[in-house]
């Protein structure tokens, strides 16, 4: 991202770390047995000295059997990184560039901004077991910087699941080859008269097994 208060600017690269979970499923069964004896004597009564009949007895026993099961662990690849393009800020309103989720290469541009390049989304591919469901949590609010303590604020991101382009969608089924891709945008915040420079930042994408 770069910001430059006359004509134009530079994009600099960001990079995306990427978070990913695994979930293990743990089912467990009980399987029990009772052995019971009933011994009848018709007419007489048992005696002391003979074998232990009538107060014997036997302790049941008592099998459980346990199991897991493991799935594959969850995979998450960057295919492209999130851009906001070239923008020249307004000296003195506050303006904002919202990148969208469902297009490539298409930007919103705040009314008090001139946009010289289009912004471009971020794309992700995950891989894991194949028809599962996963979430992918909301990255929230991050700054980008330009490395002299000059920073804008990205935040509302949108995107993942299905959905459209003004809210976060986590979900998504993994596909029955066990892969899914999806999308994220965002919204930067552009204060008045912002230093110009390339400002980059990381924001963090993490998916986890529902």
């Amino acid at each position: 991202m770069y910001i430059d208060p006359g004509p134009a600017a530079l994009s600099g690269p960001a990079i995306f770390p990427i978070g990913e979970s695994d979930m293990i499923n743990f089912n467990k069964s009980l399987t029990t047995g009772l052995f019971a004896i009933c011994f009848c004597v018709a007419g007489a009564s048992a005696d002391v000295g003979d074998a232990d009949i009538a107060g014997g007895s036997a302790d049941p026993d008592f099998e459980g059997n346990a199991g897991a099961i493991i799935i594959n662990g969850l995979t998450l690849t960057k295919r492209q990184d999130l851009h906001f393009g070239t923008i020249a800020p307004n000296m003195t309103e506050f303006g904002s560039v919202s990148v969208r989720r469902g297009s490539n290469n298409s930007s919103i541009c705040g009314t008090n901004l001139v946009c010289l390049e289009n912004g471009t989304r971020a794309r992700f591919t995950v891989t894991g077991t194949p028809l599962q469901h996963v979430n992918i949590l909301d990255p929230g609010s991050i700054q980008i910087t330009d490395g002299s303590g000059n920073f804008m604020t990205v935040d509302t991101f949108v995107g993942a699941g299905s959905g459209n382009d003004t809210e976060w969608r986590g979900w998504q089924r993994l596909r029955s080859s066990g892969i899914s891709r999806f999308n994220v945008g965002a919204t930067l915040e552009v204060k008045p008269n912002q230093p110009r420079g390339s400002y980059t930042g990381t924001f963090t994408i993490t998916v986890e097994y529902q």
